[in-house]
């Protein structure tokens, strides 16, 4: 009951977020539209009955009612279907903004790699437009209110006619079992529903459009996606075929009830009993309530519909509550610049049974650049992701100055720190915000933007565009200007260059897309650099497969199979029949 509550609440304050005055007039249209049909039956019956009994003194009041009733039926209908859609696509947009909230506030991305939050994810996208469907709130009452005035009307003509609104009740609690059915549809094609959407990114996206082309990928993916939609369809089809069937069971009961209304109308008429207007009232009445009848069956599924959709939402937003909840929040101070030490981290992937790292030990001074080496798959980027507070280590701890950094919050964290990352984001925004967006403080400050810009070594990226720090980026823009990888990575770059003294740097592979000319410069500004991080205790972590990148840093460590085997600077570490001296030797043949 609890749980009925809390989703009806979500559904309100969801309706009243995303616009509090159409979810009013939404809720006085359902009541007053529905209201009006069977008073529109009444005021014929007395129109008819007073042109009968030619009764001057019931005409002009009954066909004032009746042009009153039958106006206001057509005004409430055109205004509900307005109010309804305007207010559906503004609580999708409350949805969407709800969910990146939501992913806001789960400090990791850990939930990013579990099939059931994906699936979830999915689905509710899918049934996104029923969140907050506040209308399927309203319509049941006023559906339920015009039944029983119809069955008041009905019965006062003769009580036998109280069976046609019951008749109705085979119909709901089938539409019921229909709905049970399409929602276990809906999280059965979940899967298939994500995997066709990926088919379809590999086929369209910019980014693999090269690499489909050249192994002649497309009918592959093609084929993939008509697959994984082949699946979503059957799923969704036997939902649909069940759906029929109850379907028409339910109106085979309705429909003997209908014939039954005339049965008794026609037989009171010839009796005596009932006039000619009550003929036409229960006509009316009927000929409504068979409206109101697929309304009504329609609304609940509605309203099942909208309470799925509420409740996968509040399912995400409890799982945001729990994972917040099992890792309670930090608010031990930022410690201050200082050694960064691993003591025995381990760590693995959820659903994996493999660990990436297993007891790495290491130690770095402050002040200090660190470069991480090793074969794919090593445990380089994993050590990244540990350290950004992306993941938490299933073991041991990792320290600055001594504390250990999971006491401190998140948040305070992350600003402590800048970074680029191989997988870097393309910011499809104007320029400066492309760049800005590495410190929010300063996204407006075009000097600060431009110091970025240049410490990251992209002065020739920003005389290439055509408005300066105003150019818009990426195709998302109708004039935008699309970049290479390098020119994206030297952005990239940059965003990291924002925060002038953050405690750690990570650079992530940060000259994958350079070519060995913008590589040297931006290495030389980073020996620049390397005085003032010394000064403020600044540590840089660089991940890289470039022997002529790392051989600058202070200390080495070489990472195998998630362990460090090896430590030290460049010239130790060559002196060593080691990993790091075979790498070092097999890139520097091939340059040879």
């Amino acid at each position: 009951m609890r749980s009925g509550w809390r989703t009806v609440a979500t559904i309100l304050d969801a309706a009243l977020a995303a616009d509090r005055r159409l979810t009013v007039a939404s809720a006085v249209l359902s009541v007053a539209g529905w209201i009006v049909i069977p008073l529109q039956a009444l005021s014929i019956k007395l129109y008819i009955t007073a042109v009968v009994g030619a009764d001057p003194g019931l005409a002009v009041p009954a066909t004032a009612a009746a042009a009153v009733t039958m106006g206001s039926l057509w005004y409430f209908n055109n205004l509900r279907q307005f109010v309804r859609l305007t207010l559906k696509e503004r609580t999708v947009h409350e949805l969407d903004q709800r969910l990146q909230r939501l992913a806001g506030e789960i400090g990791g991305i850990e939930h990013l790699e579990r099939p059931e939050y994906l699936d979830r994810l999915a689905t509710l996208r899918a049934q996104g437009h029923w969140f907050g469907n506040i209308i399927a709130i309203f319509e049941l009452p006023a559906l339920l209110l015009n039944v029983a005035i119809s069955g008041v009307l009905m019965a006062a003509v003769d009580p036998a006619l109280l069976l046609v609104p019951l008749a109705m009740l085979p119909s709901i609690y089938l539409t019921g079992r229909q709905e049970r059915l399409l929602q276990s549809a809906e999280r059965n094609a979940a899967p298939h529903r994500r995997l066709r959407l990926r088919m379809f990114e590999l086929a369209t996206d910019p980014g693999t459009a090269g690499e489909s082309r050249l192994f002649d990928a497309g009918s592959e993916l093609l084929a993939r996606h008509a697959a994984a939609d082949g699946k979503v369809r059957a799923e969704l089809a036997r939902a649909a075929i069940s759906d029929i069937l109850l379907s028409c069971l339910g109106w085979g009961v309705f429909a003997v009830a209908f014939g039954l209304v005339f049965v008794v109308a026609v037989g009171g008429i010839r009796a005596g009993r009932l006039g000619i207007g009550d003929l036409f009232l229960v006509f009316y009445l009927v000929r409504g309530l068979t409206w109101q009848a697929q309304s009504f069956f329609n609304s609940i599924s509605n309203f099942r519909r909208t309470v799925a959709s509420t409740r996968g939402y509040l399912w995400l937003a409890d799982y945001v509550e729990a994972s917040r909840a099992g890792r309670p929040e930090a608010r031990a101070p930022m410690p201050a610049a200082g050694a960064l030490r691993f003591e025995g981290v381990a760590f693995r992937y959820p659903g994996s049974d493999r660990e990436a790292l297993a007891g790495v030990t290491m130690a770095v001074s402050a002040g200090s650049v660190l470069a991480l080496v090793g074969d794919n798959g090593a445990g380089k980027t994993t050590l990244v992701k540990l350290l950004a507070r992306f993941y938490e280590p299933t073991a041991g701890r990792i320290t600055l100055d001594d504390q250990e950094i999971g006491e401190v919050s998140v948040a305070e964290w992350r600003r402590s720190l800048t970074a680029c990352f191989q997988d870097f984001c393309r910011f499809e925004l104007i320029a400066q915000e492309t760049v800005g967006v590495g410190d929010l403080g300063d996204i407006d400050d075009a000097e600060r933007v431009t110091a970025a810009v240049d410490a990251a070594g992209a002065e020739d990226v920003m005389a290439a565009l055509p408005a300066g720090l105003a150019t818009p980026l990426g195709a998302s823009w109708t004039d935008g200007l699309e970049l290479s990888v390098g020119q994206w990575q030297k952005l990239a770059l940059g965003r990291a260059m924002m925060r002038v003294a953050p405690r750690i740097l990570l650079l992530d592979e940060p000259t994958a897309a350079l070519d060995a000319a913008s590589e040297a410069r931006l290495f030389e500004r980073y020996a620049a650099a390397s005085e003032f991080a010394r000064a403020t205790g600044s540590i840089t972590v660089i991940v890289s497969h470039r022997m002529s990148t790392v051989r600058m840093a202070d200390v080495i460590a070489v990472v195998e199979d998630g362990r460090v085997t090896e430590m030290g600077t460049h010239t130790e570490l060559l002196g060593r029949d080691g990993l790091y001296r075979q790498l070092y030797s097999t890139q520097a043949a091939a340059y040879r």
